[in-house]
């Protein structure tokens, strides 16, 4: 099977634990800043993060309630950062908020306003 082939059918099944309305919010100043609500807004965010070859690698998780704090490096443009993003999740498992928090810099660059 191919990579891509593969990652598409991952990400197919994970939009399955999405409720339709998440609010994804990316910080930054740049033309991807701000929320993205429901699935089809946060599905075209993520399309346009992996054109540009947008990869992370979760290495830590904190969960307390309905939050999950993941910490992973991410890498974009050939660089690599730390960062964390928030999932909130409502009380039937469906990610419903997910908030992106880290150093904007290389997001700002790649995707300028």
């Amino acid at each position: 099977m191919s990579g891509s082939f593969t990652s598409r059918n991952k990400g197919l099944r994970y939009l399955r634990d999405i409720h339709d309305s998440i609010a994804r919010r990316e910080g930054g100043d740049n033309a991807l800043t701000g929320t993205h609500n429901r699935k089809q807004a946060v599905g075209e965010l993520w399309g346009k993060l992996m054109s540009e070859g947008f990869r992370t690698s979760p290495h830590d998780f904190v969960a307390e309630g309905d939050k999950v704090v993941v910490l992973s490096t991410r890498e974009l443009g050939g660089v690599a950062t730390e960062g964390a993003d928030v999932l909130t999740f409502n009380d039937d498992g469906k990610l419903v908020t997910f908030e992106t928090l880290g150093d904007t810099t290389q997001v700002d660059r790649v995707f300028a306003k």
